[in-house]
């Protein structure tokens, strides 16, 4: 076998990588997350301001910290303002993710183990879309997941140097996703404290007075010189997105959208479909080895190691299990543990039984691309039709009514208008110059619809072309 990448498991993980890079462009930015998330990254781009996050020039968007949002940035100003650049962050993420699971599973496991677990991980339904998908999540993965490998070696070796990696990524936490990136990485760090009562060790090690200072000077820059800029960013972004979105289902203070209000306790349904193929078989593993070799696995949940990986991979879902905002992403900090307990679950599997499983996610998206999702992916985006539009009318102002959808910005490069009302779709259409007007199917609009040319419809809405006045 060879030493890297783990063998032809590891190559397997490399082409679901391969097969997650080929799709990053076949389909337009979809909203409302992705187009909202690659419009700001692009917004950032030509405003040249790389501080404040904004959605519409001039207007900060207070709902994240920026990590996520630079790296699309950089990878746009670098490759063009397309899907495939605004994507190619998230991936990358993914990659690094995978990195130091293996990295840390070959530690403190087995180098065999560790490709299953990195092949495990990558090929979950959550965790192969979320490697193509412009958003928050794919950078706050990648750094909690540094941060809960660092720790475990900064525990367990002599020197600095892990120390140093564990108090920075912490850091980086919270500029991928705010103090909430704090709170999933104590979790697990706490209760497995409290499981092994080795509080004089870890108190040590998280209190240690040069890492906090770095973590400090990692984060706390961004976020002074942000409230400076836009006063009443922290307020908003740590009482409102953080304290009163997690107490408040539903919470009505969201300035970019609205809150998801579901049951208490939908993050598990959402741990077993994020997880898929994985998860049906975790379920049987686990249920066999409990009925089969009950002692056995007593002694193994004995371990420190797979204590610390249990409290991993269960806390963020203990901790939303009280959250009624929730998305199925919120499942993705614990993947990287799930997958390594259960790579040692399966270590007897012959390898190309896990490379079969873990073909079944990279599969099927193929498939369904082929076969009718891509063109379904064309009507949660406007760019088919602003496409449409700027072929057969090239250069001619487009006013959206009543909705803004925010793939209408990033396909527009920001020059669509939005109109609240029929009247200013009047005043803002200038004399002697036609310009082409999007309607959303089912609004009421007090114009002569009708009597206008139609350039572009789809399911939802439909261009008309405004003849000069």
């Amino acid at each position: 076998m060879t030493r890297w990448p783990f063998g032809w498991l590891g190559a397997a993980v490399c082409a679901v990588l391969a097969v997650r890079l080929a799709t990053l462009g076949l389909y337009p930015l979809m909203d409302t997350t992705e187009a909202r998330y690659g419009e700001i990254a692009r917004v950032m781009v030509t405003s040249g301001n790389w501080v404040t996050p904004q959605l519409v020039p001039g207007e900060p968007f207070w709902a994240k910290p920026p990590l996520s949002i630079w790296q699309s940035a950089g990878a746009i100003a670098l490759l063009g303002d397309a899907a495939f650049a605004a994507r190619l962050p998230a991936l990358l993420n993914t990659a690094l993710t995978l990195a130091l699971l293996a990295v840390f599973a070959a530690r403190v496991v087995s180098r065999p183990v560790a490709g299953r677990a990195a092949l495990i991980a990558v090929s979950t339904l959550g965790g192969f879309v979320a490697a193509g998908t412009v958003m928050t999540d794919p950078a706050l993965l990648a750094s909690l997941t540094l941060t809960l490998t660092s720790f475990w070696f900064a525990l367990h070796q002599r020197g600095v140097v892990w120390r140093l990696v564990f108090f920075a990524s912490l850091g980086l936490g919270l500029l991928a996703k705010g103090p909430v990136a704090t709170v999933l990485a104590a979790g697990p760090i706490g209760l497995w404290t409290v499981l092994q009562w080795r509080w004089r060790e870890v108190l040590a090690l998280c209190l240690w007075p040069p890492g906090l200072a770095l973590a400090a000077a990692v984060a706390a820059p961004w976020y002074l010189v942000a409230e400076i800029r836009t006063p009443g960013f922290l307020r908003y972004f740590l009482v409102g997105e953080h304290l009163q979105r997690y107490l408040q289902s539903g919470w009505s203070g969201d300035r970019y959208g609205t809150a998801h209000d579901e049951p208490l306790g939908t993050i598990w349904v959402y741990a077993l479909l994020a997880c898929l193929p994985w998860s049906l078989v975790a379920l049987g593993v686990g249920a066999r080895a409990v009925a089969v070799a009950g002692p056995a696995v007593r002694r193994a949940l004995g371990r420190a190691l797979n204590q610390y990986l249990l409290c991993w991979a269960l806390w963020p879902l203990v901790f939303f299990t009280f959250a009624g905002n929730i998305l199925a992403t919120y499942v993705l900090p614990g993947v990287p543990a799930f997958a390594l307990l259960l790579a040692m679950a399966v270590s007897t599997w012959r390898a190309r039984t896990v490379v079969a499983v873990a073909a079944v996610v990279p599969l099927g998206l193929v498939l369904a691309l082929t076969f009718g999702l891509r063109a379904h992916t064309q009507t949660e985006s406007q760019a088919r039709l602003l496409h449409a539009v700027q072929r057969a009318h090239p250069g001619v102002p487009v006013l959206y009514l009543r909705h803004a959808p925010h793939s209408a910005r990033f396909y527009s490069r920001g020059t669509a208008r939005f109109l609240l009302d029929s009247a200013a779709v009047h005043n803002a259409v200038r004399d002697g110059e036609p310009a082409v007007l999007v309607v959303r199917h089912g609004d009421g609009v007090d114009l002569p619809l009708d009597t206008l040319a139609v350039v572009h419809a789809d399911e939802e809405y439909t261009a008309f072309l405004l003849p000069p006045r």
